[in-house]
This record gives C-alpha cells, sequence and structure tokens, in this order.
C-alpha cells in the first residue's frame, strides 16, 4: 500500500478529505474494507482511526453481507450514486445516513469514495410531520364519527327517559330500560374521549371534587395498568372543590398515568395522591402564592435526566426509548392545566423515579347538580309556551318534540330553517322559545337564530350541537345557549325552562 500512503500524504487528498467537516470513508470495493476515515468519521462513528481502518463496511452498515455487497457494486461501476442506509456507531446507536459514493482512482488503485450526512435528525422530525398530520386526519375523521353518533346517541338517551317514565314498577322492564340508558351513557362518554382527542369538544368547567374524579377513573386505571404494577391512590380528607371540566381532568390523569407506566417497563408503584396546600412567596416559582388543590402522579421508575426534563412538555418530544410514541400525551396534559389555571410541576432523577403535581386553583362554588338530578321534577310539571324545535335529522327531531310535548309544551316542528322560516307571522309571533340544531343543511341554526330575533328580540334561543369546532359558534346570538349532543331528555327541558324563567 506504499502508493495509497503516498497518496495520502498528497496535498490535493489532504484538502480533499480531512478539511470539510463531511464524513468520509475511502472503501475497497471488492472487500467492502475502509481503507481510510477522516477526522470528523473517528467523531460520528467513536472508534479510533486505526480501528476504523480495520473493519469492514458490513461492521457498521445495518444491511446483510449480500446486500452491502451489491450496493457497493452499484456505486463501483455507477449504476447508483446515492443511497440510504442505517449505521451503527461503537456506542451501538443506529444513526440514519445518506451516502453519496462513486469510484476515484488513488495511485492507480480503485477506491469508493463515499461522503456520509446523518440525517437520523432530520428524518425524526418529517416522522413527527408525517405523525402529527395522520392524527390530524384520524381526529377529522374521529370528530365526523363523533358528530354523526351523538345523534344517534341523543335519540338513544331521550328514549330511553321517556321510557322510565311508563315502566311503572315492573323491575325487569326498569331494569331494561336502565341498563339502556347506563349502555348509552357509556357510549356518550366514548364519543367526549373522540372529541377531546379530535379538539372538537368545548371546555365545561364546573365545581367538582378531584377524589370524586379519581375514584370513579380507579377501575379503568387498574385494567390499564395492568398487574405488575401496584397503584395505590391516597386521597386527602376535606378536600376543596376545583373549577375544571371533568372530562379533561380524566385525560390528564390518565396521560399522567401512561406516561408512569412507561418508565417502569418492568413493575412498579405508582401512586395518586391528593392534597390541600398553602403556597408562601419563598415556595412558588410558577404559581401564586395561596391555597392551591395538588393531584401528584408518582412512580418508581426510571426517571429522567436534566435535558429530558426540561424538554418534557414540549409538543412531539418523546423521552422513551427509541423517541416512540407521539410526544403529545404531557404537552396535552400541561395545556388542559394550563387552561384550567393551574400548573404541573415534575421532581425527578435518574433511577429514582418521577413525581408530577398537578396544581389546581379551589373554588368555594358549591358542586354542580347532576343534569339529571332534581331535572325530573321540573320536566314532570306542566311546560308553558311553544318551543320551535329545528332539526334536518328526521329521528333526532322527534326524540326531541316528543320529550317537550311530554313536558307540556306546545311544538312546532321544522326540518330546515328554510322550513322554519316558512312558518306563518302568527306561529312565529306565538313562539316563547326556539330549539336549533347549529348545523343544518342549508342555512345553519345560528342564521336562523339571527333571522327570528330580528322579528321578535329578546326570543329565547338554544343552539344545540353535536360538533363544536366546524361552524362559527362565535356568531351566536348574545344571550342563546349551547347545549352539545348527545343528552338527556330532563336536561333539554331543564335548559329550556332555565331560558323561559331568565326572560321572564
Amino acid at each position: 500500500m506504499r502508493e495509497f500512503g503516498a497518496a495520502r500524504s498528497d496535498q490535493i487528498y489532504r484538502a480533499m478529505f480531512e478539511t470539510n467537516t463531511a464524513i468520509k470513508l475511502l472503501i475497497e470495493p471488492q472487500s467492502g474494507r475502509i481503507v481510510d476515515a477522516n477526522t470528523a468519521a473517528v467523531e460520528f462513528y467513536g472508534w479510533p482511526r486505526d480501528v476504523l481502518r480495520s473493519m469492514r463496511i458490513t461492521d457498521i452498515n445495518t444491511l446483510s453481507q449480500a446486500e452491502v455487497e451489491a450496493e457497493l457494486q452499484n456505486a463501483r461501476t455507477g449504476r447508483r450514486k446515492y443511497f440510504r442506509f442505517r449505521h451503527r456507531t461503537a456506542g451501538g446507536e443506529i444513526r440514519h445516513v445518506e451516502v453519496h459514493s462513486g469510484p476515484i482512482e488513488v495511485g492507480a488503485q480503485e477506491f469508493l469514495f463515499s461522503i456520509v450526512h446523518d440525517v437520523t435528525e432530520r428524518d425524526r422530525l418529517e416522522e413527527q410531520l408525517q405523525q402529527s398530520q395522520r392524527l390530524e386526519g384520524i381526529g377529522r375523521l374521529a370528530g365526523g364519527v363523533a358528530h354523526d353518533f351523538n345523534n344517534l346517541l341523543t335519540v338513544m338517551l331521550t328514549t330511553a327517559g321517556a321510557m322510565a317514565r311508563y315502566v311503572g314498577d315492573d323491575p325487569d322492564l326498569r331494569g331494561y330500560v336502565e341498563d339502556l340508558m347506563s349502555a348509552a351513557q357509556r357510549a356518550a362518554a366514548l364519543t367526549r374521549e373522540l372529541l377531546a382527542f379530535s379538539r372538537r369538544q368545548v371546555m365545561q368547567p364546573r365545581s367538582v371534587q378531584l377524589n370524586e374524579v379519581i375514584s370513579e377513573m380507579e377501575g379503568l386505571l387498574r385494567r390499564t395498568l395492568g398487574h405488575p404494577i401496584d397503584l395505590r391512590v391516597e386521597p386527602a380528607r376535606g378536600l376543596p372543590l376545583v373549577y375544571a371540566d371533568p372530562s379533561r381532568i380524566d385525560q390528564v390523569i390518565m396521560n399522567l398515568v401512561l406516561n408512569a407506566r412507561d418508565a417502569m417497563p418492568s413493575g412498579g408503584r405508582l401512586t395518586l395522591r391528593t392534597a390541600a396546600v398553602d403556597l408562601d412567596e419563598d415556595n412558588v416559582a410558577l404559581l401564586s402564592a395561596g391555597k392551591w388543590v395538588t393531584l401528584s402522579v408518582s412512580d418508581t421508575g426510571s426517571g429522567m435526566d436534566e435535558t429530558t426534563r426540561a424538554k418534557l412538555f414540549e409538543p412531539f418530544f418523546s423521552g422513551k426509548p427509541g423517541g416512540q410514541g407521539t410526544g403529545l400525551g404531557l404537552s396535552t396534559a400541561y395545556g388542559i392545566v394550563k387552561q384550567s389555571g393551574g400548573n404541573i410541576t415534575v421532581t425527578t432523577e435518574p433511577g429514582d423515579g418521577s413525581e408530577f403535581v398537578v396544581y389546581l386553583p379551589p373554588t368555594t362554588d358549591a358542586p354542580a347538580v347532576p343534569a339529571d338530578a332534581g331535572a325530573e321534577t321540573r320536566a314532570a310539571a306542566t311546560g308553558d309556551g311553544t318551543v320551535l324545535v329545528a332539526e334536518d335529522m328526521d329521528e333526532v327531531r322527534a326524540a326531541l318534540a316528543g320529550v317537550l310535548r311530554r313536558a307540556g309544551f306546545q311544538v312546532l316542528e321544522a326540518a330546515s330553517a328554510a322550513e322554519a322560516l316558512d312558518l306563518s307571522d302568527s306561529e312565529i309571533a306565538s313562539l316563547d322559545a326556539v330549539v336549533t340544531d347549529v348545523v343544518m343543511s342549508g342555512s345553519s341554526g345560528i342564521d336562523l337564530a339571527a333571522t327570528l330575533l330580528e322579528e321578535r328580540p329578546g326570543l329565547p334561543v338554544l343552539l344545540i350541537t353535536g360538533d363544536v369546532r366546524n361552524h362559527d359558534l362565535e356568531r351566536r346570538p348574545p344571550g342563546a345557549r349551547l347545549l352539545q349532543k348527545p343528552f338527556e331528555g330532563d336536561e333539554l327541558v331543564r335548559v329550556v325552562l332555565e331560558l323561559l324563567d331568565a326572560k321572564r
């Protein structure tokens, strides 16, 4: 190899091979032996230069030997000059590389001159972008499915509620109706998750007891975690209420629990603990001094280093091995908590587990009355007035109209905004309230409400919808109420009565 040694000392060769920061390899095409490597290659692959010179390209390429030999032949003959490979480093890491390779003569001997570009981070970003686009597409599909499903569930819930009033004391019939209602309510909860995933659900905060939220989720959490993980729940006594959307708090808890599970692949202990704390000025950084309600999620898992912890809540950042996962779970949890007026802190050390603490502001408001509590009494009262129901789905319109008629209201029905506006002047003058779907074929429910309000200023309006993103709800008339599908018949009657009471 005397000729090659002379070539290495040649000034032109040195300029080509060493002075540029690009990763360069000189390869013997028949054997695949790495003849030379520049300083950038030594730094990238992690082996000393003399070790690299003793290796073959098959030692760093993840392809089989036959595949590598075929690619070497392609490069030597010029059939291909650009390649995509995965290369190993001395530390065992797999890096994605683009290689531009072609024949070169050095001292009358033919070699392959290869320039290697590390594109691992670029590929990762592209994968995250594609994942984000896939999630967006899935979100649109999920939102559309949930919207249609919510219409069907509205029919089920309102019909089951009506049936409950006619089964009397027959235990079998009442049991069937209760099973139907329970199944429909569980299905409604699933659609809420779909809508939350697709970001088509409005925040519906109310006064809630955090301990009760955790208690209702505990069975699901245990099934999700499985046997290797010991779940412990330690609720504080006398915990103040918080003002938040319970379905979104469900999402926060689930995301934090799943993150803890992933940190304990071989099992461990996961603890959910609530507390009421009073922070003074010396103990707050991201929070204001005062009283807070906290939920801590602690695990005995692998923990995180400072670099990982600093990026933890960034969208698309994943601390899982190999960058697995979407990197959206913790960022979503962080956004929900911030939107609820709180914050999240993290305490973690490598090998010593992690503790996430969610801080939520307490409220002194009374707990919200569930939608069905007390509604039956009011629904049974004689309705006073005439209500227009505008809904383009026949079965939904029939179900809503039936609920309102059973509550004592006179009901006018319309299958579209145009049909509603074809009512006679005397019929429009007789209206005491309007219940209209927002998304209908032709003009929207918002346009219908605006037109009716021009003729009847102050007319109570209830907008109903199964999708809160694909329409301009900011245009809804002042004072109009919004009720998101699916809902039970008693809830519909309750809201209509509240609108009428407010008018009086």
